[in-house]
């Protein structure tokens, strides 16, 4: 019974993840394609709380696994670059994309460097920082309220959502910066 019921919790922390997968271009699509800013929005706001609570249960309840391991971080990328990539082209502001190319090259960057010190079994160099939580949580902050602020037409929330978006790319460079002296330091 107990091996049942934990292969049933491993199934739902793994469909919590893949429903993150698929989420980022369909936000795309109902912000950019078809004007469903709200909807946008809430799916957005449900796979920002669905990144917790699939780590969360997986850990409470021993249902990690390594394919989920892997793919939870290249869940959280997708919505991030699909959602930065959709705010950009509504927007159309170098401001705003140049925040986002930041915010970006650092996810490419840590990944290599993940990458990098998996392969020479040294992960934790790389471990996920409490200042990194921080930074994914400003960034889905901004992005929920630009579509918000989409959505009602909000002009004091662009403005916030842009200045969060900035503080997101300041802890972007600060944690990239971190990662890669963790990662080039001696011993």
């Amino acid at each position: 019974r107990h091996y049942e019921d934990e292969k049933k919790m491993k199934s739902f922390v793994m469909l919590l993840t893949i429903s993150r997968l698929i989420s980022g271009p369909i936000i795309f699509f109902l912000a950019n394609v078809f004007e469903q800013y709200l909807i946008a929005f809430v799916i957005f706001l449900l796979s920002a709380v669905t990144d917790f609570f699939d780590g969360f249960l997986a850990r409470r309840y021993q249902a990690e696994s390594s394919l989920g391991k892997v793919l939870d971080p290249i869940a959280d990328k997708i919505i991030l670059v699909c959602a930065l990539v959709s705010i950009n082209l509504l927007i159309d502001s170098i401001y705003i994309g140049f925040l986002s190319i930041i915010i970006i090259s650092r996810e490419i960057w840590v990944s290599g460097l993940r990458e990098h010190n998996s392969q020479m079994g040294k992960i934790s160099r790389t471990s996920v920082s409490l200042l990194a939580k921080y930074k994914t949580a400003t960034q889905f902050f901004s992005i929920a309220l630009y579509y918000y602020s989409f959505a009602y037409n909000l002009a004091l929330g662009f403005f916030i959502a842009g200045f969060i978006l900035f503080l997101s790319a300041v802890l972007s460079i600060k944690t990239a910066l971190d990662y890669t002296k963790n990662t080039f330091q001696e011993n």
